[in-house]
């Protein structure tokens, strides 16, 4: 008997026109048993970056494989076992797994967009959640650039008779700055302090602004 077994990638989800997120498993016979590593992999150079495991995608890589087996166990049973009462459970079982597998792959639209952004800002197409390594240094990163931006933006000459902008979120919700990157970083930031905020009061201010940043950046072209 040939044994087949090692690594390999499954469970892509969250596709699009630039690029994906698979997991990296131990199988045998390409049935998958432990997830090692979520990966955002780039199409257009085919290079991938590791991060957090992404659960996603670990359900579509079980999913999708275990469901078909399950499927086609249901119509051996009868077979082999003299299992009648099995086979229909087995069979909707398995259907229902592949199906939902393959549903867990599929990303809204505003997933997309939110994960364009985001590659633009830290140059991985994923939420911040799943960079936890890099989360702090992004941090300070857009902080320095948003908060250089404030002063240029406050000491504009077009902009002093209106009113001061206090900080970047300030600059970001004003409605006199139509500069796209930075409404991009401080949508990025927001995101990150969100995930940092230590009371639940605290991830619902930062969720508002986050929310309220996306819907500016509709407006903006």
């Amino acid at each position: 008997m040939i044994f087949i077994g090692g690594t390999r990638m499954a469970g892509r989800v969250f596709a699009h026109d630039d690029g994906y997120i698979e997991t990296k498993v131990v199988h045998v016979f390409f049935l998958p048993l432990l997830p090692l590593a979520s990966y955002v992999v780039k199409r257009e150079t085919d290079t991938a970056v590791e991060i957090a495991t992404n659960q996603i995608s670990v359900s579509a890589a079980f999913l999708r494989s275990w469901g078909p087996l399950l499927f086609g166990a249901a119509f051996a049973l009868p077979v082999f076992l003299s299992m009648t009462v099995a086979s229909p459970v087995l069979s909707a079982v398995g259907l229902a797994m592949t199906a939902g597998g393959w549903f867990l792959g599929r990303a809204s639209a505003r997933t997309l967009a939110e994960a364009k952004i985001y590659e633009r800002v830290t140059g991985i197409a994923v939420d911040p959640a799943a960079l936890p390594d890099k989360v702090r240094a992004l941090e300070h990163r857009l902080r320095r650039d948003l908060d250089d931006g404030v002063v240029r933006f406050s000491e504009d000459a077009s902009y002093r008779h209106v009113g001061r902008v206090n900080d970047w979120r300030d600059r970001a919700l004003d409605e006199r700055n139509v500069d796209r990157v930075s409404i991009e970083r401080a949508f990025t930031l927001a995101r990150i302090e969100e995930l940092r905020a230590e009371t639940r009061a605290e991830r619902n201010t930062w969720r508002e602004l986050h929310r309220k940043l996306s819907a500016r950046l509709l407006t903006i072209t």
